[in-house]
């Protein structure tokens, strides 16, 4: 048998040496949290640079419309998947964050992405409403979003954000699935003590246990 190193060869009094304190298992919940939210920000800076950046490539540094628009990298959407359906407004949305562009054009922008069957249904909501009448940007998405996005599949994807539990996933995996997840849940996210509640409520019992522990 291997003795333990820190053990007296006399025996002492019998009791087993203290354990070693345990190593720090994670950063903290906010910490998680926080990197998350950075590492978007700092896509979204990184994209905005670009952005201005070929903006000035011109008339005295106005904006430059679609070109502007492109080079953001918006996705396209053909009508297959509803939850491509909402990838391509979210994405869309943040891409309108990046440039300038008027409510008519920013409907023009996200129009051209719309390919096949999809690209079908925006000629025939464009008939239906009338020629004369310019769609706004409010009025595309909603019209987009009832026709493209059920809401029974925005509730399969809420409920499962409610059941969502870390497993045997790492702690960025969790958090990956988390913050995807709570798109579709809003209303179970909208303060940070909700937000936090529901992470820490899907953690191992392991490291729900250490975090308790720890004052935020």
């Amino acid at each position: 048998m291997v003795e333990n190193s820190g053990a007296s060869a006399g025996g002492g009094d019998g009791d087993d040496p203290p354990l070693p304190a345990p190593p720090p298992l994670h950063p903290t919940l906010v910490e998680i949290l926080r990197r998350s939210e950075e590492s978007q920000q700092t896509q979204n800076q990184i994209m905005q640079a670009i952005v201005q950046h070929l903006g000035g490539q011109g008339h005295g540094g106005q904006r430059h419309g679609h070109s502007a628009f492109m080079a953001t990298d918006p996705p396209i959407f053909r009508g297959s998947e509803p939850l491509d359906a909402d990838f391509l407004l979210r994405t869309i949305e943040q891409k309108f964050d990046l440039i300038q562009c008027n409510d008519q054009e920013s409907v023009n922008y996200a129009a051209h992405q719309l390919r096949d069957a999809a690209g079908v249904w925006w000629h025939g909501y464009k008939a239906q409403v009338g020629e004369g009448h310019q769609v706004t940007c409010a009025e595309f998405c909603e019209a987009f979003h009832a026709y493209h996005i059920p809401k029974s599949i925005l509730n399969i994807k809420r409920d499962e954000f409610r059941k969502l539990r870390q497993g045997n996933k790492s702690v960025m995996e969790y958090v990956n699935a988390f913050n995807y997840l709570a798109q579709y849940a809003l209303e179970d996210v909208n303060t940070d003590e909700k937000k936090q509640d529901h992470f820490m409520n899907g953690l191992s019992l392991k490291l729900q246990s250490y975090l308790s522990t720890t004052d935020f």
